[in-house]
């Protein structure tokens, strides 16, 4: 078996458009300001800049990339921030405001200190970044490389894989194997996979955890079909949802109850 991924993995709260260049490369920003907090190393940085390579470099302005790294650079983590402290956070930052690097220390930071280099791939993934953080006279105090490698999931540059649990009643690594051990326990998929993550966190946290993951979809899909306009982003595409609900729930108040396509369109 692998590296275990566990269902809040995989099921991750977070802000979009995307998880691979929005959700990662905030993961890496914050990651990279919290190591420098925790070694006592934050308080003589006095300047951070980041390049986004390869792919992260051709479409991260769609993508809200910068945005997301500054985010991440605060300390603000894609689980619980805001996305209102995150929209336009890097095209509209207000001209000599400081940066608070982990959300305590200010540093200068101009939009240009985060730089495009889209024909440049670093060999470890297409989606890369580096960022530097300098102390006086531009002294190089830390520079690490991350790759955003897909689904939120990042990787530190010189970083052993994730290893996996000891402790999983269950382990397989193919479809097949995990068929074999529900027909053997006489366990559903889910039945099983709930097992594995219980083992590692415990009955209660699983089920608070779960419970979080489907209050924070649920929001999403009311907000979506409460929202007119046009969606974010250079295409100003029509928001459709809101006039769909508002006529499934004209026919459903005319006595049309069976409609669950209409609404999973909507």
């Amino acid at each position: 078996m692998g590296a275990y991924v566990s269902a809040f993995e995989l099921f991750s709260i977070g802000i979009g458009p995307s998880s691979s260049h929005t959700v990662g490369p905030m993961r890496a920003a914050r990651d990279f300001v919290l190591r420098l907090d925790a070694t006592g190393r934050l308080a003589a940085v006095r300047r951070v800049t980041v390049t986004l390579y390869g792919s992260l470099g051709a479409t991260g302005i769609g993508h809200r990339t910068p945005d997301a790294v500054i985010a991440g650079l605060r300390g603000l983590a894609p689980e619980t921030v805001d996305p209102a402290d995150v929209r336009d956070a890097w095209s509209r930052y207000p001209e000599g405001e400081p940066l608070r690097l982990a959300g305590h220390h200010p540093v200068p930071f101009a939009a240009s200190d985060i730089a495009f280099a889209p024909r440049t791939r670093l060999p470890g993934h297409p989606n890369a970044m580096t960022l530097v953080a300098s102390g006086d006279a531009g002294v190089t105090i830390a520079a690490d490389t991350y790759y955003s490698v897909g689904g939120g999931f990042i990787r530190r540059e010189g970083e052993d894989a994730a290893v996996s649990p000891a402790a999983l009643p269950f382990s397989y690594g193919d479809a097949a194997t995990l068929l074999a051990l529900c027909d053997e326990h006489g366990l559903t998929i889910a039945e099983l996979a709930r097992r594995n993550e219980e083992a590692l966190r415990g009955e209660a946290e699983v089920a608070a955890g779960l419970d979080r993951i489907w209050d924070a979809m649920s929001a999403c899909v009311d907000a979506g079909l409460h929202a007119t306009g046009t969606l974010p982003g250079m295409l100003r595409v029509a928001r459709r949802a809101d006039a769909i609900r508002s006529q499934l729930e004209a026919a459903e108040a005319d006595g049309h109850r069976e409609l669950p396509g209409e609404w999973l369109g909507a």
